[in-house]
């Protein structure tokens, strides 16, 4: 005769609790321990031109590193507007969306960033995500056609918990990594919790 044992296993999760991002809508980075604003990139060996870098290919200045993530195609156009002699913009829009992380992996506390335009005007949508989860979404705010770099507006995110940022202006409703846009950004700022280790 067979005797049926249950066993009952019980998981235990533990929340990981990160702080809620809040979007920022003005500079509020006044000291920041990390900043890439593009203007080292003319001597970088990853240019295919003057001005014209390659999509898909990082870029990292300052602890910050930047790429355009989905496109093929796309160059990014690095004397276009901005504040300084560079920035970043791909040129003549492209289906994908500018990613940000920090160069020793990692997590960020706050980032800040000029953002902008190719369009007359757009609403900037962006991805906060942790270990490649998304942590939080949303719209950080309209931006609106920035040639020689009069429109750029300060926006960021803060509260911390995340270690990729996914940016990009267009006029869907929400972030869509794969539709049409042209956001421009410059002056990323920083501050972290530290490295992976």
């Amino acid at each position: 005769m067979l005797k049926s044992v249950c066993v009952a296993i019980v998981v235990v999760g533990i929340a990981h609790s990160a702080g809620a991002v809040t979007v920022e809508t003005s500079q509020f980075l006044f000291s920041p321990t990390y900043f890439n604003g593009f203007e080292n990139i003319a001597s970088d060996s990853a240019f295919s031109a003057p001005h014209f870098f390659p999509s898909n290919t990082n870029y990292s200045e300052g602890g910050i590193t930047v790429s355009y993530v989905n496109s093929s195609t796309t160059t990014i156009w690095t004397k276009y507007q901005y504040v300084g002699t560079n920035g970043w913009y791909p040129d003549g829009g492209g289906n994908g969306f500018t990613k940000v992380t920090l160069s020793n992996g990692g997590t960020f506390n706050a980032l800040q960033f000029l953002a902008g335009t190719g369009f007359s005007s757009s609403t900037t949508h962006y991805e906060a995500l942790k270990n490649g989860s998304v942590v939080s979404t949303g719209t950080i705010g309209p931006v609106l056609g920035s040639f020689g770099g009069a429109n750029l507006r300060y926006y960021g995110l803060s509260g911390g918990g995340f270690d990729e940022v996914h940016l990009k202006s267009n006029s869907d409703g929400a972030f869509n990594p794969n539709s049409f846009e042209a956001g421009s950004f410059d002056s990323f700022a920083a501050t972290a919790n530290g490295a992976v280790p």
